[in-house]
């Protein structure tokens, strides 16, 4: 109502005709008594009359009281700093007397912030609520950047150490019914070069028996110099 006021210049008797013509039903019927109030008592029929009635009837104390006590509480939270300005700048009309000049608007709304981003703005040099807001914006983007390099970093973390128990794990041999099966890791399957049947489980490092008696050497190779018949630990060059 106020911004039509000013944009079209009505003046004051204007202003009210204006607000008045727009009452319906229990409006109506209650602007209808306060207007022979204001006949019979000669009020100025102006728009700061008009405001006062107005709010007396639909501000009750009890509202206005807690709409600010609703803007005491705002707190930032898990709001973004564009949405709890949005909300300041909302409900600060209801309190005037705590934001009635600059310096006391900007301390309510740092108040309000989170205590980190409080921390940030103690030592920074506030001339206006648009410095304030811009600083705290500022703030509030470096930590989210923060947060979230942080966040990458320990899911690398978390990648490298999992890969490094993989290749870590030791080899795990199963034995068959006749054969000594080895897996290379967990979860594979058998090498399809298993060693001779009956042989003991030590690659080649110990000697086993034919079904004869008879001893037998098994094939090993050398895993310095590739050659066979010993094996990298007995290799002297080793």
């Amino acid at each position: 109502m106020v911004d039509i006021f000013v944009a079209l210049n009505y003046i004051e008797k204007r202003q009210v005709n204006f607000a008045i013509f727009q009452f319906e039903g229990v409006a109506r019927s209650w602007w209808n008594v306060v207007s022979a109030k204001w006949k019979r008592e000669q009020i100025p029929w102006t728009w700061v009359n008009f405001e006062r009635e107005f709010n007396v009837k639909l501000l009750s104390p009890i509202i206005q009281g807690k709409r600010e006590d609703n803007f005491i509480k705002l707190k930032q939270g898990l709001l973004s700093m564009a949405e709890y300005e949005e909300r300041f700048t909302k409900i600060f009309k209801f309190a005037p007397e705590l934001v009635i000049t600059e310096r006391k608007r900007i301390r309510r709304f740092i108040q309000g912030l989170n205590v980190e981003i409080q921390e940030s703005l103690a030592t920074a040099q506030i001339i206006t609520f648009t410095d304030t807001l811009d600083k705290a914006q500022r703030v509030e983007n470096t930590k989210s950047q923060y947060k979230d390099f942080h966040a990458r970093k320990r899911g690398n973390l978390s990648d490298n150490s999992k890969q490094s128990e993989r290749s870590t794990q030791p080899l795990r041999m199963e034995k068959g019914a006749e054969e000594v099966k080895i897996l290379e890791k967990p979860g594979e399957t058998p090498s399809s070069e298993a060693p001779p049947k009956g042989n003991q489980c030590r690659r080649g490092q110990q000697k086993g028996k034919s079904q004869t008696g008879q001893s037998v050497t098994p094939h090993v190779t050398c895993g310095y110099c590739g050659k066979i018949n010993h094996t990298e630990t007995e290799y002297w060059r080793k």
